[in-house]
C-alpha cells in the first residue's frame, strides 16, 4: 500500500481549527487506498499565505 504525506497549510479551513488529522477523518475510507501521514506545516487563513510560508521547509 503507498503512504501519502498530506502536508496542512490552513487555509479556509484553517478559520474553523481543525487540525490536518482532523480533516482526514472526516474521510475514513483514504486508509483502504493509501497510508495517511499528516504534517502540519502551518495554520494559517488562505489570504495570509505568501511564498515565505509555501515554500517546502
Amino acid at each position: 500500500m503507498p503512504t501519502v504525506r498530506i502536508l496542512s497549510t490552513g487555509g479556509t479551513i484553517a478559520s474553523t481549527g481543525d487540525s490536518g488529522d482532523d480533516l482526514v477523518a472526516i474521510v475514513p475510507e483514504l486508509a483502504d487506498y493509501a497510508s495517511l501521514e499528516v504534517a502540519e506545516v502551518c495554520q494559517l487563513p488562505g489570504f495570509q499565505m505568501g511564498e515565505t510560508n509555501a515554500t517546502c521547509r
